[in-house]
């Protein structure tokens, strides 16, 4: 016998892409596409981020303030 249990399945892919673009132009950076993103997702905010503007990984202190505002 298999248990079942339902849940609600969310597609959050275009929220981060979103809410990354809007950090991205923030910080100088040009916008990246939702296959871009979805490529970076599931590493981390910091590794997001950087995946997407390789600039952020040559500044820490801008990087960590990017996480925070995207967070």
């Amino acid at each position: 016998r298999v248990l079942f249990r339902s849940g609600t399945l969310v597609d959050t892919a275009p929220d981060i892409a979103h809410y990354a673009n809007v950090i991205l132009a923030d910080y100088g950076y040009a916008p990246c596409g939702l296959r871009e993103v979805k490529g970076a997702i599931g590493k981390g905010v910091h590794e997001l981020l950087k995946g997407l503007a390789p600039g952020f990984g040559q500044n820490p202190e801008k990087l960590e303030r990017a996480v925070v505002e995207f967070r």
